[in-house]
This record gives structure tokens, sequence and C-alpha cells, in this order.
């Protein structure tokens, strides 16, 4: 079994280059995918934040060694403090895979396209938007412009088992997020992965990779605003064929270190870490009912912990159904129906809901 093009798409999902290209190394095959997506997230005291976007990816192979693939989002965000609409930014992407010794070169580039230089209501909202526990399929619309270089190497160690290792700069440009401030200058971005794949019998995979990532200071204007403490996040996933059915298992952990503050033009470290420390558990039970219509069946929890963020403290339950009808070879509907619902330690429940259905293309 080779198992190094499986290892390969493990790690660039776990540094985040290039989305939808990952896929298709193997078989360079060109796609092209649109999810239209409503979310809305509940307070108990009635408050609310819904988001509809269409998020939409093309990929195609430029040749046996070379591919690209582009991304993008228009949405709509209502319930903050103001109201959001347009066009997110657009991300362009290349990946060059050298076949031995099985390094994939990539480079990634976010466009500016999106909305900037927002009114104080606008920011709140979108501060609200990003909160990594709504998970929202849209969670910015504008940051300045980004050149992501990296690759992936997988190194076979036996028939059964694959490593891997890989890294990614990240370029920061500067970009204005509120109107009549500075600009803002996020710090530069080290990101280093490794990650494993071992086949453990008929039909079974276990994967594991451990993520870290190191940030430069931010800036706005010439001053120095935040330094991010390194974030390091850590993934699990076991996954089994039953039949004509799949099995799927996973695990994620994230933790980031305290960061440091301005305060009175001075860089001080924070008295409290501002972002919580995550764990999530997944499984997925996917049932082939006919050659055409397949069924995935989702459940999860994720646990939250505490932190002066607005929103924290708190373990999610989720329920979901991801059916699949395809028309043909070519085209299928993918649907997304999923609930959430949790208490937050210090009281009061949150609660959400998501549901869309889209359109994946195979491109010949």
């Amino acid at each position: 079994m080779n198992m190094k093009p499986a290892l390969l798409v493990l790690l660039l999902l776990a540094a985040e280059a290039l989305s939808q290209s990952d896929a298709y190394i193997i078989n360079q095959q060109g796609s092209f995918t649109l999810m239209p997506l409503y979310q809305r997230w509940s307070l108990k005291d009635g408050s609310h934040l819904s988001e509809s976007s269409a998020a939409f990816s093309l990929y195609y192979p430029l040749g046996r060694e070379w591919s690209a693939s582009l991304r993008g989002a228009p949405a709509g965000v209502d319930g903050g403090p103001a109201t959001l609409n347009g066009f997110a930014d657009a991300q362009i992407a290349f990946t060059y895979h050298i076949e031995r010794p099985d390094i994939v070169f990539t480079l990634g580039v976010n466009l500016p396209t999106g909305k900037k230089e927002l009114t104080q209501e606008e920011f709140q909202t979108s501060m609200l938007l990003s909160n990594s526990i709504l998970n929202f399929q849209t969670p910015n619309f504008g940051q300045g412009l980004n050149v992501n270089p990296g690759f992936i190497w997988a190194i076979p160690l036996s028939e059964d088992f694959v490593f891997g290792l890989g890294a990614t700069y990240q370029y920061k440009g500067k970009f204005k997020p509120l109107k009549n401030y500075d600009d803002y200058d996020p710090g530069d971005e080290i990101l280093v992965t490794g990650g494993m794949d071992v086949h453990i019998g008929e039909g079974a995979t276990f994967s594991a990779d451990i993520v870290y990532t190191m940030y430069g200071t931010d800036k706005l204007g010439r001053d120095d605003v935040y330094a991010s403490g390194g974030n390091l996040v850590a993934n699990v996933q076991f996954s089994k064929s039953i039949a004509s059915n799949d099995l799927l298992v996973s695990a994620r952990f994230r933790t980031k270190g305290k960061s440091d503050v301005a305060i009175g033009g001075v860089m001080v470290p924070e008295a409290d870490r501002i972002e919580p420390d995550q764990l999530g558990l997944l499984s997925q039970y996917t049932v082939l009912f006919t050659e055409h219509v397949s069924v995935g069946f989702v459940g999860e929890v994720k646990f939250y912990q505490e932190s002066p963020t607005v929103i924290s403290g708190i373990t999610l339950f989720g329920l979901g159904v991801s059916p699949v009808i395809s028309l043909s070879s070519s085209v299928a509907l993918p649907f997304r129906i999923k609930y959430q619902f949790g208490n937050f330690n210090s009281g009061g429940t949150l609660s959400g809901v998501e549901g869309g259905v889209g359109l994946r293309l195979n491109l010949p």
C-alpha cells in the first residue's frame, strides 16, 4: 500500500497550505465546489449572530507536477452591533509535487479583495465573527496581502509507516481594518509541522500530526501593539472501511502561550491568556445506501477553557448529517445539517444551527 500521498494530504491540511488542491495530488482531477451555508448562534437572552455565505473553490491541475486553486466567498452577517456584507479575501495557491523524494512545494497568496476600513460597530461584529467557538464558514472579510511559501516532505520508513515534515513562512502585509486609524501590520508567521501515517490492518489507518506556529510582533502604525504567544495544535485520527461504509474518529487539541500586549507604550506579558485551550472530539460514520446516495452521521464534543474573551468557558455538543447525492460521475450535491448546544461555565446557554446544500463538479 502506497501511503505517501495520503500523508502529503495530511500535512498540507495541517499546514493550512492550499486546501482544495491537497486532495488531488494523487489523481490530478480538476474540481469546482460551491457550498452555500446558513449558520446562526443564539444565546439564552435572545441575542444572536448569523451568517449566510457561499464559499467556492476551484482546483485545476496544470500538469503532472503542478496544480493551482482559487478560493473565495461572499457573505452577509446579521445580529452583531452592525451588519456586514460583501466578499471575503480571495486566495490563490500553487503546488509543485516532486514524486521522488516525495516533496511538495507550496505557494499561497491571500489577495486583499475583501471588506476593510470598517466602522467601530462593524469591527466589533467582525471580532465576534472570528471567535473560533462559533466556527463560521467565513470568519473574516478582509486582511492584507499575505504570501505563504512552504514545503512538505513525506519519508517512508516501512511499507506501512510514513513520516512527514513541513514548514511554511507566512508574510503578512499591512492593511487598514478600521477607518481613520493607522495601518495595521500583523507579524509574520513561521509554521512547522510533523506527522505520521500508520497502516494498522485491512482498511484501517492511524494518523497524527503536530503543528507549531511562531508569530512576529504586530504593529499599529510604527508602534508595537501585540506579540502573540506560540500556538500548538495536535491532531490524531483513526479511519476504517467497514464493508462499503467508513468510520472516522478524530481528536484535536489547541493551546497557545501567553502574549505580550502594549500598555502605556511598553510591551508587557498579559495577566491571563486571551485565547483558551481547546479540545475537540469527532466521530463520523458514513453509510453508502445506494450507488448514488451516501449519508455521514456526525457526533462531536468541544471543550473551551475559561478566558477573558467575550465567548469562552463552554462545553459544546454537536449532532449532524451530511448526505451526498451523486447525480453522475461528475456532479454531486453535498448537504450539510448540524445542531450544536452547550452551557457556559459561568451560566447561560449557547445553541447553533447550520444548513446548506452545495454543488461539486469534477472537471475534465
